[in-house]
């Protein structure tokens, strides 16, 4: 990332509810589960805003913010309502990160993080009706099928509580999860990396 391509990612693909769709759809914000996926995508963010329009961050992050606001969730303002109280930091070894943000009547949890690493922690999924029944195996081969179509894959759960929960760990808090739906991310080949692969296929089939 960054040396054959743009470093600069994009939201391409995403999913939820039984929808595959190229981008956030408009009304993402008025009905479920869009509306609490573009709410993680916002709240569960490190990125943040500088002057103007920029939005400073790890790319991959500040594609997820940029979605969101996009779509009608701008993480300054659900920030006020729903700020964070304490997080579970990312890690290699768990490949997911989980953030704790104060709602109305409690706690509510954003997990994200790679798809073989947070859908075997969801129990459920929730749907336009509320939570149903979860086919892990149908998520993953979707997951598998954007992957191979060179999307970098995040999954998003969530679980509520009636205050921060103890201990605070990983362990304990990244459990029993519903699932929300995956983000397909992109990162644009730089137009010389194209150029330079262009060349070199030409080249080979030549040799050939």
């Amino acid at each position: 990332t960054g040396t054959l391509t743009e470093n600069r990612m994009r939201v391409e693909q995403v999913y939820a509810d039984g929808e595959t769709l190229p981008s956030l759809p408009p009304d993402a914000v008025s009905r479920e589960p869009w509306r609490t996926l573009l709410t993680a995508l916002a709240l569960s963010n490190d990125a943040r805003p500088t002057t103007g329009e920029d939005v400073i961050g790890d790319p991959t992050e500040v594609a997820l913010y940029l979605a969101a606001r996009q779509a009608g969730a701008d993480k300054a303002v659900l920030g006020k309502s729903q700020p964070r109280l304490a997080e579970i930091a990312f890690d290699s070894e768990r490949a997911r990160m989980t953030t704790l943000h104060r709602e109305r009547d409690g706690v509510i949890a954003f997990t994200k993080g790679a798809p073989e690493q947070v859908l075997p922690l969801c129990h459920d999924r929730l749907a336009a009706a509320g939570a149903e029944t979860l086919d892990r195996g149908a998520v993953e081969e979707l997951a598998e099928r954007m992957a191979a179509d060179g999307l970098r894959v995040l999954a998003v759960a969530v679980r509520r509580w009636p205050a921060v929960p103890e201990p605070l760990d990983a362990g304990n808090v990244e459990s029993q999860l519903t699932f929300v739906g995956l983000v397909g991310l992109l990162d644009p080949p730089r137009a010389e990396a194209r150029e330079a692969v262009a060349k070199e296929g030409t080249k080979v089939c030549r040799e050939l």
